[in-house]
């Protein structure tokens, strides 16, 4: 994740960022926060499902979030952020307050959803539901996008819940992509029309590729992958 001088942020926020405003924060489960900013700046800017924005979090630490709807008259955004307690994003959502100034670059940089692919599979983690929403919604084509989101055993009622229009499923405590892989394993799809979106954490994405060329012998072409986070790294 980027961290730059703490000399150069004002003067890199002055030319590239706006400054939004919290205008409220709700939270879904333990580790879930919906937070909606709002700001004239949003008005001028435009944005295509699949984009990300970029926050600052700290004296000296960014991070990349995808909204999961954008408003652009009423200069409104929504993002729901997991809290994963191991890095400075995760505090910083944690302290949010209604009012609170937010410093914030783009949306910009859709790759690779961004043309995307249909019909097509998405794999992701807590980090990757918001991205996994706002894909799902902009699809006018029934069935055309699946999104399939593993989380916490001990948050999977309340967020199947919630979001009943993705299939999720609780996460395994085995091997990393384990639940992925179990829950394709019992699917009944034509993989070989489909494109693959993995998203999250870069361990279950690498043991996912690896199961879809090897044992379905899927193209390397089809499957695409945006990590977000990994073992043994700082956090979110």
């Amino acid at each position: 994740m980027p961290e730059l001088s703490s000399l150069l942020p004002k003067s890199f926020e002055r030319f590239t960022m706006a400054t939004l405003s919290v205008s409220s924060v709700e939270v879904l489960t333990p580790r879930l926060r919906l937070v909606r900013l709002e700001g004239e700046a949003l008005q001028r800017r435009s944005w295509v499902p699949g984009q990300e924005v970029k926050i600052r979090v700290g004296e000296r630490d960014y991070r990349h979030y995808t909204p999961l709807s954008y408003r652009q008259e009423p200069g409104e955004m929504e993002i729901i952020f997991y809290l994963n307690q191991r890095g400075p994003g995760s505090r910083w959502v944690e302290q949010l307050r209604v009012g609170q100034p937010v410093p914030l670059a783009g949306p910009a940089n859709g790759a690779p959803f961004i043309p995307l692919r249909l019909p097509a599979l998405f794999f992701g983690d807590e980090t990757a539901l918001g991205l996994g929403l706002a894909l799902q919604a902009a699809q006018s084509q029934a069935g055309a996008f699946h999104a399939v989101i593993e989380v916490c055993a001990s948050e999977h009622a309340d967020i199947m819940t919630l979001f009943p229009h993705l299939t999720i499923i609780p996460r395994l405590e085995a091997q990393p992509g384990s639940a992925h892989i179990r829950w394709l394993e019992q699917a009944s799809l034509a993989l070989d029309q489909l494109t693959f979106y993995l998203v999250g954490h870069t361990q279950s994405i690498q043991a996912i590729r690896q199961i879809l060329t090897q044992r379905y012998h899927i193209e390397r072409q089809r499957i695409k992958t945006k990590p977000y986070w990994a073992d043994g790294k700082r956090g979110l």
